[in-house]
C-alpha cells in the first residue's frame, strides 16, 4: 500500500470514529443525552466535541496497528493504554460536560489499532475480532497504568469497585507490583462491567450481534436514526446495562431491560404502538436524576456503528 492511499485510510477510520459517535448520540436512544434531551451538566453539543476530539488519536491507533501489522514495530510497543489516556484527554479538554466518552474510547482505540492490523495484513472487518484479540494479548504493565488514569480524568465511576479501585492511590502501586496487563484488569473488571467483558471476549456482541443487526434492520426501514434506537433496544433487552447497575443495583438494570423487551414485543421504532410505549419507557429511564441511563448500552452500539462504517475502508480490492 503506497503512502497516499493508507494517509488516505488512516483519515477515513478517523472520520469513521467520528461518524459513529455523532449518529449514535443524534439518535434519540431512551434514557440518553440526545439533541432534544441533556443532561444535568451534560449536552449534546459535549458529545459532538468530544467526538471530534476522538479524531487525532484514533488516528494515531490506526496508523500504530497498520505498522504492528507490517512488522515496523512489535505488539508490545503498541501502547494501547496511553493512546486511551490520550484520547480521554482530549475530550475532557473539549468541553465542560461529564464523562462522554470513557467507554468509546476504551472500544474504539482497540478497534482503531485492529482496524490498522487489518490494512496491514489486508483482511477484512471479519477478522477485527481476532486483531483485538492479538492486541490485548499483547497489552502491558504500563497499559493498565494509563488506563487507570484514563478513567481517573474521565469523571466515571470507580472500575472495578475492589482492592483495585481506580479510585485508590495504592491500586497503580499494586498494578506494578503484581505486574497486571491491562488485559488483567479487564478480566478483573469483566465481573461487573459490559465493556470489560466485551473486550475480554473479543467483542461478541459488538461485532456477533450489534453489527450484524444493525446491518439487517438498516435494510429494512430508512431512517438510520430509528435503526439505531432499535438495535439500541435489542441489545439492552438482551444484556442488562452495567452503568445502571453500578449507580443503582443489578435489580433496576434487570428491570430496565425487561422494559426494553416490553417496548420491543410492541414494535420498539417500526410501530405506532411500540413509538407510544418507547416514549413512556424514556420518561420513566430520565426520572431519578438520569440513575437508569443506559450508557453502556449505547456505547456497544455506538461501536456497532464504527465496525459499519470500517466495512468500505477495510473491503478487499
Amino acid at each position: 500500500m503506497n503512502d497516499s492511499i493508507l494517509k488516505e485510510k488512516i483519515k477515513s477510520i478517523a472520520e469513521a470514529a467520528e461518524q459513529a459517535c455523532i449518529l449514535e448520540a443524534s439518535a434519540e436512544k431512551p434514557g440518553n443525552v440526545t439533541p432534544t434531551h441533556s443532561f444535568r451538566d451534560t449536552t449534546f453539543s459535549d458529545f459532538e466535541a468530544g467526538a471530534r476530539a476522538l479524531k487525532p488519536t484514533v488516528a494515531k491507533a490506526a496508523y500504530t496497528g497498520f505498522k504492528a501489522g507490517s512488522e515496523k514495530i512489535s505488539s508490545n510497543q503498541i501502547h494501547l493504554g496511553k493512546m486511551i489516556l490520550q484520547a480521554v484527554s482530549d475530550v475532557r479538554k473539549s468541553h465542560d460536560g461529564g464523562n462522554t466518552h470513557l467507554g468509546i474510547a476504551l472500544l474504539f482505540i482497540p478497534i482503531s489499532v485492529a482496524a490498522g492490523l487489518c490494512l496491514a495484513e489486508k483482511k477484512d472487518v471479519t477478522h477485527l475480532s481476532d486483531s483485538v484479540h492479538r492486541i490485548l494479548a499483547a497489552s502491558t504493565i504500563e497499559d493498565a497504568v494509563y488506563f487507570y488514569d484514563a478513567v481517573n480524568i474521565s469523571t466515571a465511576g470507580g472500575l472495578p469497585k475492589s482492592e483495585l479501585d481506580v479510585k485508590r492511590v495504592e491500586s497503580k502501586k499494586k498494578i506494578v507490583e503484581s505486574r497486571f496487563t491491562l488485559l488483567d484488569i479487564l478480566h478483573i473488571s469483566a465481573v461487573n462491567d459490559r465493556l470489560a467483558e466485551e473486550l475480554t471476549h473479543d467483542l461478541r456482541i459488538v461485532l456477533g450481534e450489534a453489527y450484524p443487526l444493525l446491518s439487517k434492520i438498516t435494510s429494512k426501514i430508512n431512517s438510520v436514526h430509528d435503526a439505531i434506537v432499535q438495535a439500541f433496544l435489542v441489545v439492552l433487552s438482551k444484556y442488562p446495562d452495567t452503568l445502571i447497575s453500578k449507580k443503582v443495583g443489578v435489580s433496576e438494570s434487570e428491570r430496565v431491560s425487561t422494559q426494553a423487551r416490553e417496548v420491543l414485543d410492541l414494535g420498539g421504532v417500526l410501530t405506532d404502538e411500540g413509538k407510544a410505549e418507547l416514549k413512556v419507557f424514556d420518561k420513566v429511564l430520565r426520572a431519578n436524576s438520569n440513575n437508569l441511563n443506559p450508557g453502556t448500552t449505547a456505547d456497544l452500539v455506538a461501536a456497532a456503528l464504527f465496525v459499519s462504517l470500517l466495512e468500505d475502508i477495510l473491503k478487499l480490492s
